[in-house]
């Protein structure tokens, strides 16, 4: 656009205003045109350099010489019409492209325009590209309280998106950032699939810590399209150039892309199946490595929660019949004439393979008192213990030289033992690799392993409470192996939204998801996968994480190493649920008025219960029973699903943290299936049953990333 001819007094007020927008620091995006400059400036700066009496006869003569301004307005003329046009030009440029950054120290302002431009002092925020690299300056942007910051975007082909980290301190209105709260934060700008980080300080001091990080840049994240995106000088396309033909083509496709997307999610065979289950019990002087068994005979083996219970024969077995395949409970053995301290060992029953025989290794209860004179541990019953033995991977030796720590500072010990019994002055394991901790809180127990101080190994194991455990631990048995990400939909939307959009999962790019035990964070191996880590330590082929991103509830989730298929086609899914989801749920259902009135309280434990309905199974005729550490049943959960979706959720609130034992039983009292599940404070427990949802591979892009 050219200015044109205009009045010669607009002229030099628009040169002047220049010079006001300069000392106020005003942008460039703040004027479209040179007419809202001419209103926005005060009228005593057009007249500064003839009215003013601060100002100097030096600088009143320095503007008169630089803009061609002569004393005289009146008697101000130009002659010559290509001077006149190159003079407009100039002003053009000046009005469109730059402020003038003419320097204010020789102008004394009036203390009304004084104030106005400290109220208008600005920073701002400069993007490029460099590299390919999205390029920030500054590298970390200082905010006093209440002022400004501009963006100004300088070879950038697309427009980069913005995201704030806490909209309370820093506000962003499409064209500036305001800072509000003193405070630090961060802005997130997304260019080109990648985000960048600007530290931010508003109204703090130069010493504070987020000041000395410099922006950062983070990969292949995509973010929602609803994030504010900066001013572009690009239009969107008109609404008008739509066809009909092409709108009705887009709705289209995105229903068979959605199609497409939700059939790579599933689950593996549905049909259910039954193995029989036999439980060992014998002595702690075994040695299974040599064939050596020491059976305990006439002592009550109990599956918890199950009302199920048999004596072990001579050869110390137990039997029982039609267990659910893949099922994982706790068997706890008992001795009415109390031979053995009471032990409570968890148990798998195996997908594959015929007759199975599970070994319990128990202790005689003077053995046990002895071991407690010895040490002098104190033992609380309403607590549990554990004695183990470290072991290499394949189980065939134990490990000595190991230190051995438990994540409840409350616990007894550890202790080490030698082949005499325990050393309480020795520390560290010896050749038998033995050690116990007595007097530990019940729930999900993190037990590290270090050799000479360095962090060789770690696992979660349950505690169970009035109850003793012994254990070989194989250490470093973890293979890697991939889990895939994505997220179930909104509360609302399971509770009544349709078949199709109940469980409808939509893939999640990345996610904080913590391995406990180590307490290190899952590596992403590509978009949307983690991978669990190798050489890790599971516990009866089970690991343990916990979901911490700020767009999904706190979840802790157990993995087990046979949920990845033999043939790498298929992944097991990490299931996700949108932060605020147990809440919404229990608003939803509580006011429907099917249910006891309780509170809510986040503080405490939430478990979702996910079952996939297997073959010939009738939603509406199912129960899911959760059951505690004593066997006794927790309040009723809430339901919802259906038959219709092939998935059925129970959600239970305000448990306290815990082992429990999850039964799903048909209405004739058959046994679909059970797991065990941990239930700590502040987060949500999620437990799968009736079969691992999976993510199918076999599309080659998707292959590639695994």
């Amino acid at each position: 656009m050219a200015i044109g001819k205009i009045n010669r007094s607009h002229y030099i007020q628009a040169l002047l205003g220049i010079v006001w927008a300069s000392a106020v620091n005003a942008q460039p995006g703040d004027f479209n045109n040179s007419s809202d400059l001419l209103r926005a400036i005060p009228k005593t700066v057009a007249e500064l350099p003839e009215v003013d009496p601060t100002l100097t006869s030096e600088a009143k003569e320095a503007l008169r010489i630089q803009y061609g301004i002569r004393a005289n307005k009146s008697k101000s003329t130009i002659a010559n019409k290509a001077e006149e046009d190159a003079i407009l030009a100039e002003a053009e440029r000046l009005l469109h492209n730059e402020l003038l950054a003419y320097p204010s120290a020789p102008l004394s302002v009036p203390s009304s325009i004084a104030s106005a431009s400290a109220r208008a002092s600005d920073e701002q925020i400069r993007l490029s590209v460099v590299a390919g690299r999205l390029q920030i300056e500054p590298s970390v942007l200082n905010l006093a309280n209440g002022s400004d910051a501009s963006v100004t975007v300088q070879g950038l082909n697309a427009v980069p998106q913005v995201f704030l980290r806490d909209a309370a301190k820093v506000q962003w209105d499409g064209k500036r950032f305001h800072g509000l709260v003193q405070g630090k934060t961060e802005i997130y700008f997304v260019y080109a699939n990648e985000m960048y980080i600007l530290p931010v300080r508003v109204g703090e001091a130069a010493k504070d810590l987020v000041a000395d990080l410099g922006n950062q840049r983070l990969s292949s994240l995509k973010l929602p399209d609803s994030f504010a995106q900066m001013q572009s000088d690009s239009p969107a396309r008109n609404s008008a150039d739509l066809s009909i033909a092409d709108a009705s083509l887009q709705v289209h496709r995105t229903k068979e892309n959605d199609a497409a997307a939700q059939k790579r999610f599933g689950y593996a065979d549905t049909t259910p199946t039954y193995k029989d289950t036999a439980v060992q019990v014998m002595d702690v002087r075994s040695e299974p490595r040599d064939g050596k068994i020491y059976p305990l005979a006439g002592v009550t083996v109990q599956l918890m929660g199950l009302g199920i219970s048999a004596k072990t024969d001579a050869t110390g077995i137990a039997r029982f019949a039609d267990l659910p395949a893949g099922s994982r409970l706790w068997a706890v053995v008992a001795d009415e004439e109390g031979r053995v301290i009471p032990t409570a060992n968890e148990i798998i029953v195996a997908s594959s393979g015929k007759a199975q025989v599970q070994r319990i290794r128990t202790m005689a209860q003077q053995t046990y008192m002895n071991y407690l004179n010895v040490t002098g541990a104190d033992q609380n019953w309403s607590n549990g213990s554990i004695c183990a033995r470290a072991m290499n991977y394949s189980g065939s030796m134990t490990l000595d030289g190991l230190t051995v720590q438990i994540n409840d500072e409350n616990a007894a010990g550890p202790y080490y033992f030698s082949e005499h019994g325990p050393q309480p002055g020795q520390r560290e394991t010896g050749a038998n690799g033995r050690f116990c901790f007595f007097n530990v809180k019940p729930g999900l127990a993190e037990i590290s392993f270090f050799q000479d101080a360095k962090f060789q190994s770690a696992l979660s194991l349950p505690i169970f409470p009035g109850a003793h455990s012994e254990e070989d631990l194989p250490l470093s048995t973890g293979r890697s192996n991939n889990l895939y990400l994505a997220t179930f939909p909104s509360a609302m939307d399971q509770l009544t939204g349709e078949d199709n959009i109940a469980n409808k999962l939509e893939s999640v790019v990345t996610a904080n998801v913590i391995s406990i035990g180590e307490n290190l964070a899952l590596p992403a191996t590509s978009e949307n996968v983690v991978s669990n880590l190798s050489q890790r330590s599971e516990f009866k082929g089970r690991t343990y994480t916990l979901v911490q991103t700020a767009e999904f509830e706190n979840t802790l989730q157990s993995t087990d190493s046979d949920a990845q298929s033999s043939g790498g086609k298929l992944m097991p899914v990490l299931p996700l649920l949108p932060r605020g989801f147990v809440e919404d749920v229990f608003n939803e259902l509580n006011q429907s008025g099917d249910h006891a009135a309780i509170a809510f309280d986040p503080a405490m434990g939430q478990l979702v219960v996910m079952h996939k309905l297997l073959e010939r199974e009738d939603a509406s005729k199912l129960t899911i029973t959760v059951l505690d550490a004593y066997g006794k049943e927790v309040d009723q959960g809430w339901y919802f699903g259906s038959s219709s979706q092939g998935l059925v959720k129970a959600v239970f609130f305000n448990m306290q943290p815990g082992i429990y034992q999850v039964k799903v039983q048909a209405q004739d009292g058959s046994l679909s299936a059970i797991d065990t599940v941990a239930v700590d404070f502040w987060t949500t427990a999620v437990v799968q049953t009736g079969g691992q949802l999976q993510y199918d591979l076999s599309n080659p892009e998707v292959a590639d990333q695994n």
